[in-house]
């Protein structure tokens, strides 16, 4: 086992330091190199063959189950553990799905604002037109939620904020970062979802006293 693991690692290692490291001569591992394979090792070299073909054709996406079923299915007869441990010394591992979180979350006691921007995604200048939205990534810790606000101009991220919470506060709180350093003259046009923050009393204040006008798209534009 161990001069299999030196077998392995040996590209990226010198042997003579993992010998000495596990314990091992290197005449030894030097012999252990010449031997010939046994009929199981060949065999396992042309399975991992086929099951890469069906890993890459999954797009890293199946498990040890599914390319068991995948080789079963292409006249390859060969148990479940052994694709299992074959598929773990090439470090075949399945990408986990990710993780769905709703962000915009409407509240009918809100009022909404019309489209103004209306798909017009171009700007004259910088700090005539922002866009705003809210997006949730899975952490170690649970889920994140991020608010970014970009400049349609520059196509520049021009404030953010992050917090364990989707609440209207990190949204105001983003805001109010991206006005104190742009310091955007009258007339900003901010583009939202119809999400409960955006439609907010405190976020819908915030916005009127930075003298910009709201604008929302549609239920289900997601432009």
């Amino acid at each position: 086992m161990k001069f299999q693991r030196i077998q392995r690692e040996k590209a990226n290692y010198p042997v003579a330091v993992m010998c000495e490291g596990l314990g091992v001569s290197r005449s030894g591992y030097y012999a252990f190199e010449k031997r010939s394979l046994s009929k199981r090792a060949i065999e396992d070299i042309h399975i991992g063959i086929e099951i890469a073909e069906s890993f890459r054709r999954s797009r890293r996406s199946y498990g040890s189950p599914r390319v068991h079923r995948d080789l079963i299915d292409n006249g390859r007869h060969v148990s479940r553990k052994r694709v299992a441990r074959i598929m773990r010394s090439k470090g075949l591992c399945a990408r986990s799905r990710r993780r769905f979180k709703a962000t915009t979350v409407t509240d009918p006691e809100h009022a909404k604002q019309s489209n103004i921007l209306d798909r017009q995604f171009s700007a004259e200048a910088p700090d005539r037109v922002w866009l705003s939205d809210l997006t949730a990534l899975w952490t170690h810790e649970g889920w994140l939620y991020v608010v970014a606000i970009l400049d349609l101009f520059a196509r520049r991220i021009v404030g953010w904020r992050a917090a364990a919470t989707a609440d209207a506060a990190m949204c105001v709180r983003a805001f109010e970062d991206a006005v104190q350093v742009r310091k955007p003259a009258p007339g900003l046009l901010f583009h939202s979802d119809r999400g409960c923050q955006y439609t907010s009393v405190p976020f819908q204040e915030s916005v009127r006293r930075a003298g910009a006008t709201s604008s929302m798209s549609r239920k289900g534009n997601c432009w």
